[in-house]
């Protein structure tokens, strides 16, 4: 809306001050899933190492003047079975808890390395197993931590700074994440010191991986297709329906799963993908997906959430033609997740 209706000056204000109390909103669920370990994660086999490239620019591009950066590692293919978002969610936590930790500058280093860990072997941590892990620290030589609050770190609603300044989620995300991933987490601290961050990830075998090179990225794009949208909240129905016509696509709506269903049903209506919400009143998304499924077996269907997927999910997860996206989202976040499953790759 922003970027394609004529508002006033204070409208556009007004606007910007809307979205950003959502977003924060938003981020304070995802955390709260986050640490619940109840977030639905997307993985997908992930080279460590141009992730944290990338991140690493874009520190240097915002850290104070007064912080050193530095980056290092020793070999290539950290690869790991990851949601990369997620993961910057973990660095960037990190990062901004290693800033504010050294108010008057200092050094923050992030580390990349693997670690081989035999049956005979004591591991770091007592949650891990032998095997093959990546190793990644995140350091800081701030005013570090004492022995009370540390042992309190990953606590959700725990800070130790100003009222105002933190919610006390941060760190409790970055443990509930890191545990979603299937590693484990540390933190050595010393007073007057600094602070190390250390997560392990389990690193996946070479011979198994399959990565994206680092120079290929794909932009969202939009379609001409008929795409039925399903949503009972007028609100959201209203700025996803915009959305999706800003990038071409036209857009049939409807307010639950019985209004899809008549829609579906006219013959002149060849909608090429159906966007649900997942719990609606009258038909929800689940038993709109079953009646697609027996009706309308070409047609493919993404359902929306708010909630965590759980169980009332397995109806539908197992089958290729049916995707998810997790409220609430961007429009490039949509564009892509559109595109791809009209495109099959759902």
């Amino acid at each position: 809306l922003q970027k394609t209706s004529e508002l006033s000056a204070k409208g556009q204000k007004q606007l910007v001050m809307i979205y950003n109390q959502a977003r924060h909103a938003s981020k304070l669920i995802e955390q709260i899933l986050d640490f619940s370990r109840r977030s639905v994660m997307e993985l997908a086999t992930l080279d460590l190492l141009p992730l944290v490239k990338e991140l690493f620019k874009l520190l240097e591009r915002t850290m104070p003047g007064n912080i050193k950066l530095s980056l290092d590692y020793h070999e290539k293919g950290y690869i790991v079975k990851a949601d990369p978002t997620r993961l910057q969610q973990v660095f960037m936590n990190l990062a901004v808890n290693a800033r504010d930790a050294m108010p008057d500058g200092g050094q923050l280093t992030i580390a990349l390395s693997t670690l081989i860990l035999s049956p005979e072997q004591s591991p770091p941590l007592p949650d891990m197993s032998s095997g093959e892990w990546v190793q990644v620290s995140v350091s800081d030589t701030g005013a570090g931590i004492s022995e009370e609050n540390r042992t309190r770190l990953f606590e959700p609603f725990f800070t130790t700074k100003e009222p105002g300044k933190g919610t006390g989620l941060g760190l409790a995300q970055v443990h509930g994440i890191i545990k979603q991933h299937g590693g484990s987490l540390d933190v050595q601290s010393q007073l007057g010191v600094g602070s190390t961050f250390t997560f392990f990830l389990p690193l996946l075998p070479l011979a198994e991986t399959k990565t994206i090179p680092e120079s290929e990225s794909v932009l969202p794009v939009g379609g001409t297709e008929t795409i039925l949208l399903v949503e009972d909240n007028q609100d959201m129905l209203s700025s996803v329906s915009e959305a999706l016509m800003s990038l071409g696509y036209r857009v049939l709506t409807a307010t639950n799963g019985m209004e899809a269903v008549g829609i579906l049903a006219q013959k002149e209506t060849a909608v090429s993908l159906v966007l649900s919400d997942l719990i609606m009143p009258e038909m929800g998304g689940l038993e709109l997906y079953e009646h697609m499924r027996k009706a309308y077996p070409q047609t493919r269907m993404i359902m929306m959430t708010g909630h965590p997927l759980g169980k009332e999910a397995k109806g539908w997860e197992e089958y290729s033609a049916v995707g998810w996206i997790q409220k609430p989202f961007v429009v490039d976040e949509l564009a892509a997740r559109v595109r791809a499953a009209l495109d099959g790759v759902v």
